[in-house]
């Protein structure tokens, strides 16, 4: 979905179709930019090409593992709010 996976910059999705690309992924790493992921569910959808997305936004996680709730409480697990 973008270059070398952090960045903000959309690949060149038509060059990648056109090279046979199917669909898109960061492979596990969340676009972690609004506007990035939109750019890019725009260009895929102009190529009915699917992105395949990895949704966590790192700002949000303050270290935490699971849900912060009962069952992080009872596994004594840090939680994310």
């Amino acid at each position: 979905i973008t270059r070398d996976l952090h960045s903000d910059q959309v690949v060149d999705m038509p060059a990648l179709q056109a090279a046979g690309a199917l669909g898109f992924s960061n492979d596990g790493v969340g676009v972690q930019d609004a506007d990035t992921m939109y750019q890019a569910m725009l260009q895929a959808a102009k190529l009915n090409a699917p992105i395949v997305a990895h949704i966590e936004d790192a700002s949000l996680m303050h270290g935490g593992v699971i849900n912060a709730g009962p069952v992080a409480k009872k596994l004594n697990l840090p939680g994310i709010i």
